[in-house]
């Protein structure tokens, strides 16, 4: 008992100084601020379509006068070398001022002075915002707390980064909360969609008497192919607490199939062989992995089906879809939402009664996947996505620009729990390397890793408030299922620099799948029988 004391005391120690160090680190960060302030501006620049008519008006041509990089940076946002327009020319002058608060929040003024020929002056200023590294010191002590297994709740932390992003300004804190929440609601429509398919399962699970209890295995890859986050919607259905472990699979199976197949062009064959044919190394280990393990562990016993419910959902659906065909309004509901919807409809006009009490209780767990898109907007309508890319840039590393394009996405998807938000901010930086298959493998790789390992992902955080389980055990589960395919990721496109040996790749996948295989048969822990 007191030697468990002791540990438990040196371990919180170790914690306390890995904390120090880490924030420290972040608050000293050398951050080029001025590079992600310009970033930042040129974004504003390109949305500001009045001031850029105005500009095109009064010159045909800028140039600048004193050849800064605040002068640069609009001349890219602008584009007007070629002489569109008017007649004069116009000489550029920018002015930058910045400042810091509580060495959190960076602050910058970008006044525009624009003269020409004929002496008129047009001037305007714009103001950017971008929180400093240190702002992500709460989350960085979140995870190291559950690296230590000492409590600490990821609801306190959430508060503590989104406080600490707008530098503990009121003001600012509320314009940021509600930019945020206005762009979850725009962005994430499949949000909406997880909710009504959630809510369908609830229906199912406490109908009075039930109507099915189990889900369709294939239906349920089909659906978690098409979209990943909905079968956090099919918990109740599919998985009980003793099955959690079996209920990490099929979610981080199909989210990994389903980005293989994300640039698929259907209307040109070659194209979407090209893509699938990426050697996407991480994606092929997970699939191989889990995909082996899932198949395996599949149940033969035949699965109950109710047809007359499928009947009437189908009947529901077909209904819905010529409704969206006639009525405009409808039609502008993402189609998966006006599916759900439907089936939502059919079941709760079929003759029965529900548990409204027990539905309205679990509807409450809907506020965790809601807590983990708010800060994915969160994080980029802040600006902290143009900081990692700072940080993270791949350009910056023409040598290992493979390895350094994984990691990026890596920290990219794991900050911010979103693919699409992950992969666009990603994206623009590697149009050099659109011909590289390497780099485009290991950019959808990393985001697709970052992602799976974010713990703001719909998904972990459905199984966290479902089944009521600590964050630790919660989380436990997906690093244990992808860490041998991240490590298989990681030495892989490390090797990418090796450009004369192309074979080397292939076969070191080959060696560590089997070393990994090797490794699970030897302890006897790769058991594919249901607890």
């Amino acid at each position: 008992m007191k030697r468990d004391r002791t540990l438990k005391k040196a371990r919180f120690a170790v914690f306390a100084l890995c904390s120090i160090f880490a924030v420290v680190y972040l608050l000293r960060s050398g951050l080029d601020e001025e590079r992600v302030a310009l970033s930042r501006w040129t974004q504003l620049l390109s949305t500001d379509r009045e001031f850029i008519e105005n500009v095109e008006s009064q010159c045909s041509m800028i140039s600048g006068v004193d050849q800064t990089d605040g002068e640069a940076a609009f001349l890219r946002a602008v584009n007007l070398s070629q002489g569109e327009g008017g007649s004069n020319r116009c000489q550029l002058r920018v002015a930058s001022k910045n400042l810091s608060r509580f060495g959190l929040q960076s602050l910058w003024n970008f006044t525009v002075q624009l003269k020409n020929q004929e002496g008129f002056v047009f001037q305007k200023a714009f103001s950017v915002s971008f929180p400093l590294p240190g702002a992500l010191a709460p989350l960085i002590v979140w995870a190291l707390a559950l690296a230590f297994g000492i409590r600490f709740s990821l609801v306190w932390a959430i508060v503590a980064y989104v406080s600490a992003s707008a530098a503990f300004n009121p003001a600012r804190l509320s314009l940021l909360i509600v930019s945020s929440a206005s762009r979850m609601m725009i962005t994430e429509k499949h949000f909406l969609s997880l909710c009504a398919l959630y809510f369908w399962s609830l229906l199912m699970k406490h109908s009075i008497p039930r109507k099915l209890m189990t889900w369709p295995r294939p239906l349920g890859v089909l659906l978690g192919v098409w979209h990943p986050s909905s079968l956090a919607g099919v918990f109740p259905l599919q998985y009980s607490k003793t099955f959690v472990e079996k209920g990490w699979i099929e979610p981080i199976l199909c989210a990994t199939l389903s980005a293989y197949f994300l640039v698929p062009q259907w209307d040109a064959l070659q194209p979407w062989l090209t893509s699938l044919m990426l050697p996407r190394y991480f994606t092929f280990a997970v699939i191989l992995f889990l995909g082996t393990r899932s198949w395996l562990s599949a149940k033969t016993e035949r699965q109950p089906v109710c047809l007359w419910l499928i009947i009437r959902s189908v009947l529901a659906c077909i209904l819905v879809e010529g409704l969206a065909r006639e009525i405009p309004t409808i039609g502008r509901f993402d189609l998966f939402l006006r599916l759900t919807l439907a089936i939502n409809v059919a079941l709760i006009a079929t003759p029965g009664r529900f548990n409204w009490k027990a539905i309205v209780k679990n509807l409450l767990v809907l506020r965790w996947p809601a807590l983990g898109l708010f800060v994915s907007a969160f994080t980029l309508t802040t600006g902290l996505g143009d900081v990692l890319l700072e940080y993270c840039n791949p350009l910056y590393h023409p040598n290992t620009v493979v390895l350094c394009t994984f990691l990026a996405g890596l920290l990219m998807g794991t900050t911010t729990g979103n693919f699409s938000y992950s992969f666009f901010q990603l994206l623009p930086l590697l149009a050099k390397y659109h011909s590289d298959s390497l780099v485009q493998a290991a950019l959808v790789d990393g985001v697709t890793a970052g992602t799976l390992l974010s713990p703001f992902h719909p998904i972990v955080l459905m199984t966290f408030g479902y089944f009521d389980q600590r964050m630790i055990n919660a989380y436990k589960g997906r690093i244990s299922l992808l860490w041998p395919a991240l490590v298989v990721g990681i030495v892989i496109y490390s090797l990418s620099s090796l450009k004369g040996i192309i074979i080397l790749q292939p076969i070191t996948f080959t060696f560590l799948c089997l070393l990994f295989a090797a490794a699970k048969l030897k302890e006897n822990r790769w058991s594919f029988a249901s607890a």
